[in-house]
């Protein structure tokens, strides 16, 4: 699952690819990932941002992901495909999972202390909308793709109206487990306790 968490809320997925040197805060980005799922044997799924983008940028990151690298183009624009060639990978990646921010109901961490700019808090009805626009986009791209939804655990007044308005159009649910609950330091015990931890995750989900 990658950004993870709340990084995923207004990430801009084009920072992450092109030349490592045009990204210099972004060494690690989206073809990186992907090489370290296929060498780990891991099944990628990748967080669209609530708080940053449109359908039709969401379209190109299906392009850049799963297109043939043949010309072909079919958002306009930059040949995505043709970007993804460039950074060692010209076959399409076929990316299945896909994920429309998880943790988008409780907001965006941006400040105006901080020099971000301030988006209002997401509501349940217009993150179901934008879901679905999202969800069409991406699969006029590649009708493989599969799109999941936030349904947060304990939120009844967001996750209710998610799936009333979402319905059989969501292709799978994301309730975020954050596990193990342990916090501590690195020594032997610690250690011990954490391992502990991580082993009772399943127990705890």
């Amino acid at each position: 699952r990658w950004p993870g968490g709340c990084a995923g809320h207004a990430w801009n997925w084009r920072d992450t690819v092109g030349p490592v040197e045009r990204r210099p805060q972004q060494a690690f980005g989206l073809p990186e990932f992907l090489t370290w799922c296929r060498e780990t044997g891991g099944i990628p799924c990748i967080t669209l941002p609530a708080y940053w983008g449109t359908e039709a940028e969401m379209a190109d990151l299906a392009e850049y992901l799963n297109a043939p690298n043949n010309g072909a183009n079919p958002n306009g624009g930059t040949d995505w495909a043709a970007v993804r060639a460039a950074d060692g990978h010209a076959p399409p990646y076929g990316v299945t999972w896909f994920e429309y921010d998880a943790d988008a109901w409780h907001g965006d961490h941006a400040t105006a202390a901080a020099g971000a700019t301030v988006r209002p808090r997401l509501s349940p009805d217009g993150y179901a909308e934008t879901y679905l626009r999202y969800r069409a986009a991406l699969r006029a791209v590649d009708p493989k793709v599969r799109l999941g939804a936030a349904v947060p655990a304990m939120v009844e007044t967001w996750s209710a109206p998610v799936l009333e308005r979402i319905g059989e159009a969501m292709d799978f649910a994301v309730t975020p487990f954050i596990l193990p609950r342990h916090e501590g330091d690195s020594s032997a015990e610690g250690s011990r306790l954490l391992l502990q931890a991580c082993l009772a995750c399943g127990a705890q989900a």
